[in-house]
């Protein structure tokens, strides 16, 4: 007698993950999702896509529920759950099914929320910056382990470090222009691009700095008539765009 074949959504395994992912909400439903995309080799894009809207909205209102919570549904929301769903299909797309893919949709994820609080709020939530750190680090350790080449780990250590390091001198000088929020961020994009060694890094955070350059321009042109006003430039958004483009964009 052949015995049946059992289909991988099918499996007890897979059951099992589809019901933890139910219960734990939202953001389970999205990683179970890419998940069961993994297991069944679907479209890396749709599933990544995917994933990412279920996961917009409840990420969103875990980085602050302050700001976030009067956040109403409306044109505004809607263009962000869009626009996070489309970050996330073309990291897939670009990616595919690899080890990168896991630590950049939640990057993607978590970093959408964490520029929508830094524009809105001026600080980036500390638990979402970790959330992006700790994933770059397994990804990089797991990579170390399966195929026993642990100089990447070497090298984005070092990168995050100096990162780290340059921004929070940065910081201390300028007085208060830069936030330990960002330096958190830089130093975990950092981490996240020296596993491709150091070109990636300093393009990344470099990339970065240009965005925000570029973002300083417009309101610089009114600093004459606001002498005595004094607003920090959410840099948040400007790192991340900087990653992005180098790290999904940019990839090969």
């Amino acid at each position: 007698m052949v015995p049946a074949v059992v289909p991988a959504a099918c499996r007890p395994e897979a059951v099992a993950a589809v019901a933890t992912g139910v219960c734990i909400g939202p953001v389970g439903v999205a990683v179970t999702t890419l998940v069961a995309g993994a297991l069944l080799h679907a479209p890396a894009a749709a599933t990544c896509g995917l994933a990412g809207l279920i996961a917009a909205v409840p990420v969103s209102q875990l980085a602050d529920s302050a700001p976030l919570g009067e956040w109403r549904w409306g044109t505004g929301r809607v263009g962000y759950c869009a626009a996070v769903g489309a970050a996330t299909a073309v990291a897939g797309h670009r990616l595919g099914w690899s080890l990168v893919l896991p630590p950049a949709w939640v990057t993607v994820v978590a970093g959408a929320a964490l520029a929508v609080v830094d524009v809105r709020v001026q600080r980036l939530p500390f638990r979402l910056t970790a959330t992006i750190a700790a994933t770059a680090c397994l990804a990089l350790l797991v990579g170390a382990a399966s195929t026993g080449r642990y100089r990447p780990v070497g090298i984005a250590a070092v990168c995050g470090l100096t990162a780290g390091a340059v921004l929070l001198a940065v910081a201390l000088a300028t007085g208060g222009q830069l936030g330990l929020g960002d330096v958190a961020l830089a130093a975990a994009l950092a981490t996240y691009l020296g596993g491709a060694g150091f070109v990636p890094a300093l393009m990344g955070v470099g990339c970065g700095f240009l965005i925000a350059a570029g973002a300083l321009a417009a309101p610089a042109r009114h600093a004459a008539a606001e002498p005595r006003r004094r607003r920090r430039l959410p840099l948040g958004p400007a790192l991340l765009g900087g990653w992005y483009a180098t790290a999904v964009l940019h990839s090969p």
